[in-house]
């Protein structure tokens, strides 16, 4: 019984490819491999059954002098040695090394060679091909020669790892026939035998499989054939069951049809129903809420996709977006709301916001053109009653009154500046240069509007009221308008008025202006000049117990000199005036007294009267064009007018002003936009002018103001009025921009 090894063989080869992929495969097949049994029973006791384990070096050797001491063990403990050969293996000096560390402890009969690549020659090392021998010469001397010889070599070598595995089938038996110690040619019939009869076990299996399956084939296409014949005739069933099905369908579809119809022409009807509503509120002035009506009756709306296109819908879509407007006309933009009716409106210095009072003590500021709230201030007041209760101090500060005297607000911060403790204040004035003026029931008094010092206390004479604060527009005086009742209506000759006018820097009196048996309504001051509007009292019967009754009241407005008190002139303005307005920096050569239905226009020079125009309806408010040459008038009923002071046209546009019905009150004309005030409402109407988009001037050689244009009737053609002083018309070709004609007033119009 010959050594027992540890390895029962030691794969040698270059770890390059496919020099490693065929050690890994010839590795795995030599450990798999079974002797067929006729074979075991041949080798005896003790013959090698099986390999069980092969020794292959999975890493490059590093680069040292001496193989590694796990490599020469394994070697040592190696029963065969398997060389792949490739021209790459005689390059490699440890695969030469692990071939003659093997050699010194074995035969050569126990190193096997692998061609893998190339011819022996180029492929097998020089420890293979050759044996050093040593021969006796014939005169007796020794010498060492080498000899060539042909090791025991299995042939691998193939294109691809696919042919180098097949080649491996076949040839792994001549590296296994010396190592199980058995013929080659016996082991590869023994291959053969044991391949034929697995061939044969496939095919027996095969051909039973293919048995069975032909048996069960014919089973089945029996039973298939026996069922399609019962599916035939269930199908002949269902199809009479599908026709009749189908049938009722079409009686289904044809009730859904009508039902479909039926449904539309609901939606047609809600839709006709939500365009009306749409134009009702556009009429209200809610415009938001009307577009947004519009399109909830239109398709596309959440949950009625398939609302059907109805022309009201999108008529009343196109008056709320104001799609054919051509800018002409004011309308509603939206509805700003306040807690409960408004009380008053009051606008900016700037002209871009304004603010709002109602009769729950609230006050509101608004952006004009967004309508965005600025600010909103809840006072312990339980009510506001008139505009003089909340003032623009400058663009960022209001002076609100509250139950226990009024507040300074910083709008931006909304913080408030300070509080005034004065209870008895019940109105507010400003020169908005400085100066907060307060109305209290026995005294006025003069603040730091900033700071809330006092700057000055004005107590009323005995049995007076004060009816207002007046500042000229340059800061330069300040004027206490006061009216003194007796106490007995038969007196009514002590009855006077009084105007204090004080030096608004030094607040030192200037000048008092008394008239007897009036009463006064507004001040105007400007430059040294001092515009009084009052009512002359001028009784009607010798029974004075009614005050009111017995008495006609002669409305005058007075120019006076500060500095002399002298009256510079004096004339009727017919009806009470309730104002006096002109420009701020007194560059019209007019004053404009409003009363109730009625404004007259007075020459500043010599007082004498311009022009007077009166309203069938009461006067809501003014607004001015840059020059005064044109008086926007606003009345209650919405109506808007265009007065021209210097030659007395009014013209009246009724239908480009539109609010709704309820009365107007107050109009602030801001900057690109028109805030409406109407009687016992909580809204707020933010009007601005409507204009469509796709415009664009067909003739833009305007040198005056267009009141009047008439269009031809097929549109080549426009005659335009300015209806200014030295008015005239122009006959202007649309299509190329030309005026062919000009009538002069002098020339004929009238």
């Amino acid at each position: 019984m010959g050594k027992e090894y540890k390895f029962d063989a030691f794969i040698s080869y270059r770890h390059t490819e496919p020099d490693q992929f065929a050690a890994q495969l010839l590795h795995k097949r030599l450990e798999a491999f079974k002797l067929p049994k006729n074979v075991v029973s041949k080798l005896g006791p003790d013959g090698r059954k099986k390999i069980s384990r092969v020794f292959r070096d999975q890493e490059e050797l590093p680069l040292a002098s001496n193989l590694a001491d796990t490599i020469t063990e394994a070697l040592n403990e190696s029963d065969f040695l398997i060389v792949i050969c490739t021209p790459r293996l005689p390059e490699s000096r440890w695969c030469r090394k692990e071939i003659t560390t093997f050699l010194e402890n074995h035969d050569r009969t126990h190193v096997l060679a692998v061609l893998l690549e190339g011819e022996p020659e180029q492929s097998f090392p020089e420890e293979l091909r050759f044996i050093d021998e040593e021969i006796t010469r014939e005169d007796g001397t020794k010498e060492t020669v080498r000899r060539e010889i042909e090791p025991l070599a299995a042939d691998f070598r193939g294109n691809t790892h696919k042919e180098i595995s097949k080649k491996m089938d076949l040839e792994i038996l001549r590296l296994l026939a010396p190592m199980f110690g058995v013929d080659f040619d016996d082991l590869r019939q023994r291959h053969r035998e044991r391949k034929m009869k697995r061939i044969i076990r496939i095919s027996a299996a095969i051909s039973a499989v293919f048995f069975t399956f032909a048996l069960v084939s014919t089973t089945m296409a029996l039973r298939i054939n026996k069922q399609n014949i019962e599916i035939q005739n269930k199908n002949t069933e269902i199809q009479q069951q599908n026709e009749e099905i189908q049938k009722q369908n079409d009686e289904i579809q044809e009730q859904n049809d009508k039902i479909e119809e039926q449904y539309r022409e609901v939606l047609r009807s809600e839709s006709t129903i939500l365009a009306t509503r749409s134009l009702n509120e556009l009429d209200s002035g809610d415009r938001y809420k009307a577009i947004e009506t519009a399109l909830e009756a239109l398709p596309g709306a959440p949950g009625k996709e398939d609302r059907p296109v109805v022309a009201d819908a999108e008529y009343a879509l196109t008056r709320a977006l104001y799609v054919y407007d051509n800018g002409a006309a004011y309308r509603s933009q939206q509805m700003l709301e306040m807690q409960t009716s408004v009380a008053a409106i009051t606008l900016s210095p700037e002209g871009d916001r304004f603010l709002g009072t109602d009769q729950a003590g609230n006050v509101m500021v608004w952006e004009g053109k967004t309508g965005k709230r600025l600010a909103k201030i809840q006072t312990n007041r339980t009510t506001f009653n008139d505009k003089d209760e909340a003032i623009f101090l400058d663009n960022d500060h209001i002076a609100v009154l509250s139950k226990d005297g009024f507040a300074v607000v910083d709008v931006p911060a909304r913080e408030t500046l300070y509080q005034n403790q004065d209870g008895s204040v019940y109105g507010l004035y400003t020169n908005r240069k400085g100066l907060l003026g307060a109305k209290g029931y026995n005294t006025a008094y003069l603040y730091d509007s900033m700071s809330g010092e006092l700057k000055m206390e004005f107590p009323y004479p005995e049995n007076s009221s004060l009816q207002g604060m007046f500042f000229d527009p340059d800061g330069k005086y300040v004027a206490f308008a006061l009216n003194v009742v007796p106490e007995n209506d038969d007196e009514w000759q002590k009855r006077y008025t009084l105007v204090e006018i004080y030096d608004a820097t030094t607040l030192e009196k200037v000048q008092t202006i008394k008239r007897s048996h009036a009463m006064i309504y507004w001040v105007r001051l400007e430059g040294d000049s001092a515009y009084v509007a009052y009512a002359d009292m001028i009784p009607v019967t010798a029974d004075f117990s009614n005050f009111y009754s017995n008495f006609d009241y002669e409305g005058l407005v007075e120019k006076v000199s500060v500095p002399t008190a002298k009256t510079l002139w004096k004339n009727q303005s017919g009806d009470l005036c309730k104002m006096l307005s002109t420009a701020r920096d007194g560059s019209w050569d007019y004053i404009l007294s409003k009363s109730y239905q009625s404004i007259a226009f007075f020459n500043k020079e010599d007082g004498s009267l311009i022009n007077r125009q009166e309203y069938e309806s009461a006067i809501a408010d003014l607004a001015f064009n840059a020059d005064g040459s044109i008086v926007t008038v606003i009345t209650t009923d919405g109506e808007r007018h265009l007065y021209q002071p210097y030659n007395g046209n009014d013209i009246v546009y009724l239908d480009t002003f539109l609010v709704p019905c309820e009365t107007v009150r107050n109009a602030l004309f801001g900057t690109d936009y028109v805030a409406i005030r109407t009687t016992n409402s909580k809204s707020i109407y933010l009007m601005g002018r409507s204009e469509g988009t796709g415009y664009e001037p067909v003739w833009d050689n305007v040198d005056s103001s267009c009141l009047f244009a008439q269009f031809s009737h097929d549109g080549k053609y426009v005659i335009t009025y300015d209806g200014s002083t030295d008015s005239h018309m122009n006959l202007v070709d649309l299509t190329t921009g030309n005026i062919l004609r000009t009538l002069e007033r002098d020339n004929g119009l009238s």
